[in-house]
Formats: structure tokens, C-alpha cells, sequence
């Protein structure tokens, strides 16, 4: 990122202080991580219930960090050159990050949506790449942390920032967009996802649609024409222009009415086609050629952990285990059974379903009993025992609970063979990735 001095964070960042220093201190960089300090960088104090970031600012400053940001305390560490102190360091990071868009006079795209968001972040990241210098947020950094990391990665070349945005809790959108202003928002779905902390979809939908919420008359929303409650609770002040995309598949064809164009798409692709249609229609807009998306579209970027496809001697592993719900994962199953050959099933629990999460457990399983069934079915997981009740054993070889990720391993050790297609599919907290680590590596 470009350097910055004390004094323009003062200027720029409200409620900031200069306990030590001078404004014409300078730094090449932003880090939140004092074992990923680098020399001459800021180190910025964040703080949680379980943790306080100033008990590591002594490491930072030893590694190199020549400034502290951190909350007011009665004493600081005296390596560094320059201590600013702010009441919310984490408010603190993001208006960094809102006055460092308007410095670069960087262009922000915001995505969000219930299921498929990284996927399509990563692919219109790829399109406009065919024409642009394109910043895009990294991994799973879509929250009010991990934007701001992103945006810092900029180096001022950048025309685009593509940025994911993830919450599960009401106004965690709102607190991001308040200071970095997107100039265009995506909402691709609104489904039934962290219903933990909802008490409706409804509510899901508005707090997707906070993405709009400190929106300017330049702004430009695409939403999904095909979710009603994104229409219903579109804000009635919303300033900017609105696109309610649609999209129809004839074949492997992809028609996109809204911008008088089709595609063609692999037949493996026709249960995610929709989280590609936002990225080609904003793509278009921004005048990326239709060649260059229909060639993205056949070979789109690989995402680590989001259906993944890993070979093993002989062995198809789609590693999906970054995360699930009951969107995705009926996804993922319609995409595997497609598949010719021999199918194991490795699932684990959804997470943050609410007062429903039973039901939607035992739906899935009666997804898989509907058929075409797999060979086995392994779940672990309290909530996952249910996939496995309501799938029954007909048709099946083996349907199987495991209690812990040691003895799945050791039987799926025992099972597979060559020619295999292996599925991992949960919740980021069961962590099936340790699966790939434990039996496929050697």
C-alpha cells in the first residue's frame, strides 16, 4: 500500500490522537498480526472478549513495527516511534480502509449472498482482470476485519477492489459499508443460512440489503430478480440505479435478457450457473469482451475448499468443506451424483440453522434417499446423525455414523479404491479438510 504519515491519519480517521511522534511520521503498511509484522508497518490493537491486541505490541515493536494504533491505556511501549491512540480500533481499521479507497481513487464491488458469494467474487475478479488491475479480497476475508486487510493490500495501480462481504448478525454490513462505500453492490441469493442469530428470511434479506445502506446516487445494486424478498425490502430511499437480473438456461446455454447475450457453460456448472450471472452481466457492463467471459466461463478460477476437485491415485476428492448449508449442500449433491463412478458421501453438521436446524438435516437426507443414493454415506456430527437416519440404508453398501474425525478416517482408509469420488461437505467448524491432511497426502 501506498505510505501514509501521522498526520494524514488524523486528518482523515475522526477521534484519533497523537500521544507520540510527529505527523510527519511515515509507514509502508498495515498489520493487525504481530507475527506477521513487517518493518516500518503500523501495528493496529485489536481487541475482543477474549483477547486484547496491546498485550503484543512489545512483539511488533521487536519485530520492526514503527507505530502502535491501540485504544487509550495510562502507559505505552516505548520502541515505538509514533502511538496514536483511538476509542474502537476495529472503526478505526475500516475508515483507514474507506480513506484509502478515496485516496487511490479505487472503484469497490461488494458481493454478498447466503451461499456461492466467494464463487462469484472470484470469477468477476477473473473477468475484469482480462481488462483492469483488480484488487480482490483474499480467502475468507469478508468482515470488518478482513476488508480492511484486503483494501491495504492495494498498491494505487488498481482500478477495481472486489470485495466479499460475509455477516451473521444484523448491522455487521452496515458498520462496513458505513465507511467503505461500494460504487457497486451484488447481492446474488438470500437463503436460509445463520438463522441462529434471525428470526425470518425476511430478516436475512434486510440485513443483505444493508450493503445499500450508506449507497450514493452513483451507486449501482444488481440484485436477483429471481429472490422476491430482495424487491420487498429493497430500501425506499436507496439513491442509486437498480438491476433485478434474470436469466433463463436453454440446454448449455446460458441466456442473459438483461444484456441481449447468452453463453454456453459446462454441463458440471448448470447447478452453480447462477452465482456466475451477476459477474458477466456487471462484467459486460464495465465493457470486458464477450470472448474473454465466455472463455473465463469454461475454465473459471478454482476456489480452495468450495467444490474443489483434488486427485489421489486415482481417487476424485471434491473437497466443499469450507462450509455448508441447506442451499449448498442440495447443491453439491445434485453435482456429485452426475458424476460416473463409485460415491462416498462425507458429511457433517450445518451450522447456525436456528430452531429449524433438525428439519433441515433430516431434508437432506431424504434428498439423498430420493436418490441416485450413494455407495456410503458417512456423517459426523450430532446434528448430521440425522442425514444419515432419514437417507435409511436401502441401496446403499454402508451408511455409517462416526463420533469423531479419527475413526472416519480409518474406515475410509479401509473403503476406497480407485475410480472413487470422494465428497467432504460441513460447516467451517467441523473442519472436514483434516480429512484430505489424514488420508490423502501420503
Amino acid at each position: 500500500m501506498p505510505v501514509l504519515t501521522a498526520g494524514e491519519i488524523l486528518d482523515s480517521i475522526p477521534g484519533c490522537c497523537l500521544v507520540r511522534g510527529s505527523r510527519r511520521d511515515s509507514f509502508s503498511g498495515i498489520s493487525t498480526d504481530s507475527r506477521k509484522i513487517q518493518k516500518n508497518q503500523l501495528f493496529v490493537a485489536l481487541s475482543g472478549e477474549l483477547f486484547d491486541g496491546f498485550d503484543f505490541a512489545e512483539d511488533a515493536c521487536n519485530a520492526g513495527a514503527k507505530a502502535l494504533v491501540v485504544s487509550p491505556r495510562d502507559n505505552y511501549p516505548q520502541g515505538f516511534g509514533s502511538v496514536i491512540t483511538t476509542e474502537d480500533t476495529a472503526v478505526f481499521l475500516l475508515s483507514l480502509a474507506g480513506y484509502l479507497t478515496r485516496k487511490l481513487r479505487l472503484s469497490t464491488i461488494m458481493v454478498t449472498g447466503s451461499c456461492g458469494k466467494t464463487t462469484t467474487k472470484e470469477f468477476l475478479a477473473a473477468l475484469l482482470a482480462k481488462k483492469f488491475n483488480v484488487l480482490k479480497s483474499s480467502g475468507n476475508f469478508n468482515n470488518r476485519t478482513g476488508v480492511p486487510l484486503s483494501i491495504f493490500q492495494a498498491t494505487g495501480e488498481e482500478k477495481f477492489a472486489v470485495l466479499e462481504i460475509g455477516m451473521n448478525h444484523p448491522g455487521e454490513i452496515r458498520e462496513i459499508v458505513t465507511c467503505v462505500k461500494p460504487e457497486f453492490a451484488i447481492v446474488s441469493n438470500v437463503g436460509p443460512v445463520h438463522l441462529e442469530h434471525f428470526q425470518s428470511m425476511a430478516g436475512i434479506a434486510q440485513a443483505k440489503l444493508e450493503i445499500l445502506s450508506s449507497a450514493g446516487a452513483s451507486t449501482f445494486a444488481l440484485l436477483n430478480g429471481r429472490t422476491p424478498l430482495l424487491r420487498r425490502y429493497l430500501p425506499k430511499d436507496f439513491p442509486g440505479s437498480t438491476l433485478f437480473y434474470n436469466w433463463r438456461v436453454a440446454g448449455n446455454r446460458l441466456v442473459l435478457p438483461d444484456c441481449g447475450e447468452e453463453f454456453t457453460f459446462r454441463e458440471d456448472q448448470r447447478e452453480i450457473i447462477s452465482s456466475f450471472v451477476p459477474a458477466l452481466i456487471l462484467a459486460r457492463t464495465l465493457s470486458v469482451s464477450h470472448s474473454a467471459c465466455q472463455e473465463l466461463l469454461l475454465d473459471p478460477p478454482a476456489v480452495s475448499g468450495r467444490y474443489e476437485i483434488l486427485n489421489f491415485k486415482g481417487i476424485k476428492i471434491i473437497n466443499d468443506s469450507y462450509n455448508a448449508n441447506p442451499v449448498s449442500m442440495e447443491c453439491a449433491l445434485k453435482r456429485c451424483a452426475k458424476l460416473i463412478g463409485r460415491k462416498i458421501y462425507v458429511l457433517g453438521d450445518m451450522l447456525e440453522l436456528g430452531p429449524k436446524e433438525e428439519d433441515y438435516h433430516r431434508r437432506i437426507g431424504r434428498l439423498i434417499k430420493s436418490g441416485p443414493r450413494p455407495e456410503f454415506l458417512f456423517t459426523i456430527g450430532e446434528l448430521a446423525r440425522l442425514i444419515g437416519a432419514s437417507a435409511g440404508r436401502a441401496g446403499m453398501l454402508e451408511n455409517r455414523h462416526f463420533r469423531d474425525i479419527d475413526s472416519l478416517c480409518s474406515r475410509l482408509l479401509e473403503v476406497f479404491a480407485p475410480g472413487d469420488i470422494i465428497l467432504l461437505k460441513a460447516s467451517r467448524k467441523i473442519k472436514l479438510e483434516r480429512i484430505i491432511t489424514k488420508c490423502f497426502t501420503t
